[in-house]
C-alpha cells in the first residue's frame, strides 16, 4: 500500500488523479472510480488488519477530497491553502470555521446588516443602483467596520456618478 505511506503528502487533486482545473464532472468521476476500487467493504474479509486500517484511512481521505473539491467555496479556500507556505494539504474543521467567518464578514455579522446587504444586492441585480446604495448605506450603519460593505458602497457610488455624468 504505497499510497497509504504517502497519503499525508498528497493533496486532494493528487489523491484523485486530477488537475487543479478539473471540472465538477471530472471530480465526481474520479471520486467514484477511486472509491469503488478502495471501498472498505471490498476488503472486509482481508486477513491483514493493518491493510484494512490503511484502506479505511485512504477511503476516508478520498471522501474528504470529494467533499471539498465539489464545493466551489471550499475548493477555492483549499486552493489558497495549497499556495501557502507550507501548503495545507487538508481541509480541516478549522478551515471550515475560517471559511464561515470570512463569508459572514462579507454578508454581514449582524442580522440588520445582513438584511440590508441582501436587499442592496437584490436591488443592484435589478439595476436599481440608487436604491441599492441606500440599502447598503443602511447596512453600513449597523456594521461600521465592515470593509466589504464600505468597498462595495464606494464602487456603486462611483458607478452611479459615472452613469450620471
Amino acid at each position: 500500500m504505497a499510497i497509504a505511506a504517502r497519503i499525508d503528502q498528497l493533496n486532494y487533486y493528487q489523491l484523485l488523479g486530477l488537475s487543479r482545473e478539473a471540472s465538477f464532472s471530472e471530480i465526481r468521476g474520479a471520486y467514484h472510480k477511486r472509491a469503488r476500487s478502495i471501498h472498505p467493504d471490498r476488503f472486509f474479509e482481508f486477513p491483514d488488519p493493518e491493510i484494512r486500517v490503511s484502506i479505511d484511512r485512504i477511503f476516508k481521505r478520498v471522501a474528504e477530497a470529494y467533499t471539498v473539491l465539489r464545493d466551489d467555496e471550499k475548493r477555492e479556500f483549499y486552493n489558497q491553502g495549497l499556495e501557502a507556505t507550507p501548503p495545507r494539504m487538508r481541509f480541516t474543521d478549522k478551515d471550515q470555521q475560517a471559511l464561515l467567518r470570512s463569508k459572514k464578514a462579507i454578508t454581514g455579522t449582524t442580522p440588520q446588516g445582513r438584511k440590508f446587504y441582501e436587499k442592496a444586492q437584490t436591488l443592484y441585480e435589478k439595476k436599481q443602483v440608487k436604491m441599492a446604495i441606500q440599502s447598503l448605506r443602511m447596512a453600513c450603519t449597523f456594521e461600521t467596520n465592515n470593509s466589504h460593505f464600505q468597498t462595495l458602497l464606494e464602487q456603486w457610488e462611483d458607478e452611479l456618478a459615472r452613469a450620471n455624468s
